[in-house]
């Protein structure tokens, strides 16, 4: 059953061999004009379809009769059919280039000149040649007994891309892995002080984004450190800080405790001192 037509002009002509194909198969059915034509107006329930088929019931109802279905669809075809149709079609064909397969090409081409009306075979030829990609058009052009119907021209095409595909076939770039990374710029080395540091990476763009995506730190590949990871330069600089800070602070504990050794030491002195006095 044909969907519901809408009264867009583009696709009016397929949708009305879509109803002569559903009517005719079943014949037993819709076997009287009447019956065509309450069948056809049922089915134009959008749009501008809708409207028209709306006018056409009222006046059918208003005259008490529906009319002859040829009489409906020369009605449709004036009102919904593109004008100038194969004007229309041989500015699509003249156009038309392959971009494809020979097979999609050729589809196409066929549905267009049927609208174009033309049935010199030479002219067909001649647009389905101009349409064709040029090293197939050429390469027939070769043969010792070039095509002279269209269906010959079609049949040769498609040798040619077969012939061509296998003796050019279609190459296809390795797939690189996404998470690829630079791993010989991720060495550590030591320092002139004898710690070990990162050397400083080049990621690639794919390594880049699954860091970024997934939350990884760009330096160290580790999850949640960010601002605060321990390769970052600033937070090696600021751990150089905090470690002489460390040293510093324990010198001076060192520094308390041995004065506190020496002011013990002075005081049993002292009273040793005293204790010889008496």
């Amino acid at each position: 059953m044909p969907s519901p037509f809408n009264g867009d002009t583009r696709t009016a002509q397929g949708w009305a061999l879509q109803l002569e194909a559903y009517l005719h198969l079943n014949t037993a059915v819709y076997d009287t004009d009447e019956k065509k034509v309450i069948f056809l107006l049922s089915r134009m329930m959008k749009g501008e379809a809708a409207k028209w088929a709306e006018g056409h019931l009222k006046t059918a109802i208003a005259a008490g009769t529906y009319g002859t279905f040829a009489t409906l669809t020369t009605n449709f075809k004036a009102m919904f059919f593109p004008k100038n149709v194969a004007q229309t079609a041989i500015c699509r064909i003249s156009s038309l280039r392959q971009t494809g397969s020979v097979a999609a090409y050729a589809s196409l081409f066929r549905t267009i000149l049927a609208d174009t009306g033309i049935t010199e075979e030479v002219t067909r030829i001649m647009f389905f040649r101009n349409g064709l990609k040029r090293e197939i058009t050429h390469t027939i052009l070769t043969f010792e007994n070039i095509p002279n119907t269209l269906d010959n021209w079609l049949d040769k095409a498609l040798d040619v891309e077969v012939r061509r595909m296998l003796i050019n076939p279609p190459t296809y770039s390795k797939a690189k892995d996404p998470y690829a990374m630079d791993i010989d710029r991720m060495e550590m080395e030591e320092d002139s002080e004898g710690e070990k540091r990162t050397r400083k990476t080049y990621l690639t763009p794919q390594e880049r984004e699954r860091r970024r995506k997934n939350g990884l730190c760009f330096k160290c590949g580790k999850k949640g450190l960010a601002k605060d990871c321990p390769n970052h330069p600033t937070m090696t600089a600021a751990k150089k800080v905090v470690k002489e800070d460390d040293d510093y602070a324990e010198f001076l504990e060192w520094k308390a405790f041995k004065t506190r050794q020496a002011r013990k030491g002075k005081a049993k002195k002292e009273e040793s001192e005293e204790e010889e006095d008496f």
